[in-house]
């Protein structure tokens, strides 16, 4: 079963231009509803469909979608997040797409908010950083951290999926994440390694996933 996320795809507002989001709320608003939706996708295929053993994965913002159901989920489920980092902070602040986040546009509605928006103008604008927008983006975005998520039903069952050449994010940050909770696996740049998975042990997936 295959969960496309809102805002993306069909799902795409009629207003937005590929896959850019419009707002840094777009993103929240998304990774709830995505999450939402797939807790409720697994609910039915356990209480509705008769499933028993469950399992949930995703790539990239997927991945962490998919770690986040996995911690909320009640009941044990397999886990597999792919090149996930812990929080979208990684790649919107620090990683790849910071060059393509709109830091004019926040550093603007940054002085809206601090000053009466009626009065705003380019000086008033020009008296907060970029340095400073940057840590607020951080702040808000600090909400998706998977790491202040409560631990999953079963830790051992959750497999996390690294890349040693990641232009979104470090090695270093797929190990933050594991550090203390499950199994880290490693793409070697394009050669794939990943643990065999027996049919009898996972029957279901919920996929979680991004098309542009």
């Amino acid at each position: 079963m295959v969960l496309e996320s809102p805002y993306y795809g069909q799902r795409r507002p009629s207003m937005q231009h590929g896959a850019k989001l419009q707002c840094v709320s777009d993103l929240l608003l998304l990774g709830k509803a995505t999450i939402d939706e797939a807790r409720s996708l697994l609910y039915w295929l356990q209480a509705e469909a008769g499933y028993g053993k469950m399992g949930i994965c995703g790539l990239s913002m997927g991945g962490v979608h998919a770690a986040m159901v996995g911690s909320l989920h009640p009941t044990p489920i397999a886990t597999l997040p792919f090149l996930a980092p812990h929080s979208a902070v990684v790649p919107f602040c620090e990683g790849l797409y910071r060059h393509a986040t709109a830091w004019e546009a926040l550093r603007e509605d940054a002085a809206a908010l601090a000053k009466d928006a009626t009065s705003l103008t380019e000086d008033a604008a020009s008296g907060i950083s970029i340095e400073q927008v940057k840590d607020r983006l951080r702040s808000v975005l600090s909400l998706t951290d998977v790491t202040r998520f409560p631990l999953p039903k079963n830790p051992q069952a959750v497999i996390f999926v690294g890349a040693t050449v990641d232009f979104l994010q470090s090695i270093s940050q797929s190990a933050f994440i594991t550090s203390s909770i499950c199994v880290l696996l490693l793409f070697q740049q394009q050669t794939y390694y990943l643990q065999h998975l027996k049919s009898d042990n996972i029957y279901v997936f919920c996929i979680t996933f991004v098309v542009a």
